[in-house]
């Protein structure tokens, strides 16, 4: 299961920006590219080591960026592209514009919104999509192995997932569950569904 090798809890960031930086590229992102032609507007939300950011201006994006870490907006600051733009922020923070964005991509990255910020977010980020764009995420179910009170995050049940995007075209879906590593060395039972999907 080696897709599902992501972000690793919020006390372990400092090792999980440094062993990303090698980590493939989300086949999830690969994947929605069948769906979406460049050029055209992307917004890549919890930027991480801005990987997947990288990868779409290499495809001819527009690619604007955003995460609250530190060592993003560091690594950010490497990227001399006139089509780049970065914002430090938070998924609440960030001002979503909308009907936007041909593709907004979510690697691994809205679970760890707070469960009392989680709609709003989900829907600020679901109105930025241009009609006809495209949404490529992962979201956390409620049987991973972060769903505890311990961790302030965001897990969603199959049903309310579908929910959340009523007003799209589901292009491809997935649940995956098991053991697998995360990108700072442990090991933990993920929970995910994987999403693409085309706004009306």
């Amino acid at each position: 299961m080696t897709e599902t090798s992501g972000a690793e809890a919020p006390s372990q960031w400092d090792k999980f920006y440094e062993n990303s930086k090698d980590r493939p590229l989300r086949q999830l992102l690969l994947d929605s590219m069948a769906y979406v032609k460049p050029p055209g507007k992307a917004l890549d939300i919890g930027a991480g080591a801005l990987k997947e950011s990288r990868y779409l201006l290499d495809q001819g994006f527009e690619v604007t960026a955003f995460d609250s870490e530190p060592a993003a907006a560091e690594i950010a600051k490497t990227i001399l592209d006139d089509k780049f733009r970065f914002q430090p922020a938070s998924y609440w923070e960030f001002k979503y514009p909308q009907q936007e964005y041909d593709l907004v991509t979510a690697m691994y990255a809205l679970p760890f919104t707070p469960p009392e910020q989680f709609d709003e977010v989900m829907r600020n980020v679901l109105d930025s999509v241009k009609p006809g764009g495209i949404f490529a995420g992962h979201f956390f179910g409620e049987q991973d192995e972060w769903n505890n009170r311990a961790n302030n995050m965001s897990f969603v049940s199959e049903p309310a997932l579908h929910k959340f995007f009523e007003g799209f075209d589901e292009l491809s879906f997935c649940e995956q569950k098991g053991e697998d590593s995360t990108d700072s060395g442990g090991m933990k039972f993920w929970h995910i569904y994987h999403l693409i999907a085309r706004k009306h």
